[in-house]
């Protein structure tokens, strides 16, 4: 699948989700109003997913749809409930070895979340900061693991191999410093 062809994918996937049902008019409605889209903004802005790995991007929209049918089962739970159980906070969240591209796929992802809302990106040098609204937040590090992990599964399907060979370094090198094995 090229680049433009999953671009277009997704933004079917976002408009059947935005309807709220799947049904033949919403993805053919999603895939022309994605191929406008395309069509319309075609060569705006410096960003583009120029690698697209078909089965790591079955794994990503896997896990982000898991996510969103948790967040949304919580939510409800939560305006059908006499108890109050949140707990909101803002979390800074460092995604690193990513680009200006994946970041962005990983900000809409969570602020496409029930539950959570990305507030600012900011792009740094091989890497990026966000900062989340969290309206549970009973466990700082749990919800930065699943935010990283977000994005781990974002840079594994739309990376470079450059990219995911530094990010899966990253990640086996912080999993040793946190075992006490050294970094």
């Amino acid at each position: 699948m090229t680049g433009r062809g999953a671009f277009v994918a997704w933004l079917a996937l976002v408009w059947v989700a935005l309807w709220g049902e799947v049904t033949a008019g919403n993805v053919l409605g999603g895939l022309v109003v994605g191929t406008g889209v395309l069509v319309v903004f075609r060569g705006a802005g410096p960003y583009r997913l120029r690698t697209v790995r078909p089965l790591q991007t079955l794994v990503f929209l896997g896990y982000f749809l898991s996510e969103l049918v948790q967040s949304n089962v919580v939510v409800a739970r939560e305006v059908v409930s006499r108890r109050n159980r949140i707990r909101e906070g803002i979390i800074e969240v460092t995604l690193p070895h990513t680009t200006p591209t994946i970041a962005t796929v990983v900000a809409n992802a969570i602020t496409l979340t029930p539950g959570t809302l990305t507030l600012e990106a900011v792009a740094e040098r091989r890497s990026a900061r966000l900062y989340v609204h969290v309206l549970h937040l009973h466990d700082v590090e749990s919800v930065r693991g699943g935010l990283e992990y977000l994005h781990y599964r974002a840079a594994k399907a739309f990376g470079d191999d450059a990219l995911v060979r530094a990010l899966d370094e990253h990640r086996r090198m912080t999993r040793h410093a946190d075992d006490g094995r050294g970094a």
